[in-house]
This record gives structure tokens, C-alpha cells and sequence, in this order.
């Protein structure tokens, strides 16, 4: 592995520091849950605005179209719920969403300017890149719980979640903290100096996928306990991908060309399956469970 393909640097990069309260972390209770592989197609125009399928160990399951309302800017799905977010209104539904099945169940009134909503097993995290703040909560049974707020978080610019675990990245430096996070509660961190401008950080149930859409270049590990530990790396990606994941698999989809290619990360371990064709050209957002 030469100096370029390889994730984890020597050089310091731009630390990350968190301001919301850390204690002692604790086994998730999504562990012994089984794990969600659903996914989730959203756009604002065309019809259907919405997709339901699944995404298990590398096997593509079709559950059909949904019309869902307009204006959402993230989703997020845990293990067993969904939350859509509007980060102009501060809209927000929730509902549970199981083997490709959605429920609505409550509206919520959240504050604006989110840029993130990540899932891990039960718990969401919302933040800011502007104001470098954050906000947590639990979201279990399609019921969303907040359980805390923070302000003074320095130089986060990215965000993703394992079913356990947080990671905050600086784009520009590459520092990186990762978190346990179960329950609505973070635990105390451990900060990295990792390879700078990855344009995508996707996690699965226990492992995180990094990949820069302008090289094809990609690194991969496991994020388990609040802990990252790198397993891969490849210069051999496509590029120009948009990346999502469910609790098994990854889902590289090609817009332009209505294409997809399907691979597993489990364990750490990544694995190419095969490649699907036939998906709309505009899908906007494209997320999978814990």
C-alpha cells in the first residue's frame, strides 16, 4: 500500500474538539436487534417522489414506489424508524420503517439549519457545519426523543454513524473523532489524523467506507464501540459515485446512467457483488438502516 492509498497519516491534521457532554459509553441495545437493510429513494420532482426496497448481504430486493410529501432535505434510518427532515422549516416526520415497510406515525417541529441527520441504531444526531452545533436524541418505534443539545464543535465539516458509533471529519485536515453513541448519549471520543478531502463517509451497521468522487479512490474499516480501525483501501473505484449503505451492503449509484453497483462491508471486510441498471436518473437522496 503506497503513501496515497493509504488512510491513516503520519502529519497532523486540524483537530476536531466537542463540546457536548461525553460519559462512560454503553453496549448498544441495537446489538441484539435484527439488522435493518432497508432503503429509501427520494427525490423532489418526478413521480414516483419516492422508493422502497432492501439491501441484504449484497442482494437488491424491489418494495415498490411511495409518494412522499415534498421538501425534504435528509433522511435518516435506524434500525427501526425513519425521520425526514427540512432544514428551511425544521419539518420533520418520523414513522418506523422495516424490510421496506413505512409506517407514519408523528410531526415534529425541529429547529432549522440541520446539516446533517445521521442514524445509528437508535439514536439520531443533527448538526450544524455553519454554527458548529449539535443536537441528539433517540428514535425507537417511530417516536423521536431529544436527549441533548451542544454548541462549541471546531472544525467538523462531515458526519456519519455506525449502529454504535459516531464519526465528525474535517474535510479540509483531516482530523477525524470518532464516539460511542448509544441511547441518545455519546461517549468519549478518540481522534484520528486521516487522509483529507474524502467527498463521502458512509457507514454501515459496523464498518465506514470513505471515497473521493473525483479520484475513485476509496479506504474502508470497521467503526465499532467508538473505535475505527482501518481494513482496505482501492484506487480502483468508479468515479463520480454517490455512496449509501444499509446495515450489510453499499450502493454505488451512477445518476447520470440510472445505474448502481452493490457490495458488502461487513466486519470490515468489503466485498463487490454485482451491478444493477433500470433506477431513475434523479434520485436526490438515497439512504439505508441500521
Amino acid at each position: 500500500m503506497n503513501r496515497t492509498q493509504r488512510l491513516l497519516r503520519a502529519a497532523a491534521a486540524a483537530i476536531l474538539v466537542a463540546a457536548m457532554t461525553l460519559v462512560a459509553g454503553t453496549p448498544y441495545a441495537g446489538a441484539v436487534t435484527p439488522k435493518n437493510n432497508s432503503m429509501l429513494f427520494y427525490r423532489n420532482i418526478g413521480t414516483p417522489t419516492g422508493y422502497r426496497a432492501t439491501l441484504a448481504n449484497g442482494t437488491y430486493l424491489s418494495k415498490g414506489p411511495s409518494s412522499f410529501s415534498s421538501g425534504w432535505s435528509q433522511v435518516a434510518i435506524d434500525r427501526d424508524s425513519v425521520i425526514f427532515y427540512n432544514t428551511t422549516t425544521g419539518l420533520g416526520v418520523t414513522g418506523t420503517y422495516i424490510n421496506g415497510v413505512f409506517t407514519q406515525m408523528h410531526t415534529y417541529h425541529f429547529s432549522t439549519g440541520w446539516t446533517y441527520v445521521v442514524a445509528g441504531c437508535n439514536t439520531i444526531f443533527f448538526f450544524n457545519v455553519r454554527t458548529q452545533t449539535a443536537a441528539i436524541g433517540t428514535l425507537v418505534g417511530g417516536t423521536f426523543s431529544q436527549t441533548g443539545s451542544s454548541s462549541g464543535w471546531t472544525n467538523v465539516q462531515m458526519v456519519a454513524a455506525s449502529c454504535d458509533s459516531l464519526l465528525v471529519y474535517n474535510y479540509t485536515g483531516g482530523g477525524t473523532l470518532t464516539m460511542p453513541m448509544n441511547d441518545g448519549v455519546l461517549g468519549s471520543g478518540t481522534l484520528y489524523h486521516l487522509s483529507a478531502k474524502w467527498t463521502s463517509i458512509v457507514a454501515t451497521d459496523d464498518s465506514v467506507i470513505f471515497y473521493n468522487t473525483g479520484t475513485g479512490v476509496g479506504a474502508w474499516g470497521r467503526l465499532i464501540a467508538g473505535q475505527f480501525t482501518q481494513t482496505g483501501s482501492s484506487t480502483g473505484f468508479s468515479k463520480g459515485l454517490g455512496v449509501s449503505a444499509t446495515a450489510t451492503s453499499l450502493f454505488f449509484y451512477t445518476g447520470p446512467a440510472g445505474t448502481a453497483g452493490i457490495a458488502t462491508l461487513k466486519s470490515g471486510v468489503y466485498q463487490y457483488v454485482r451491478s444493477l441498471s433500470g433506477f431513475a436518473t434523479n434520485w436526490a437522496i438515497i439512504v439505508g438502516g441500521k
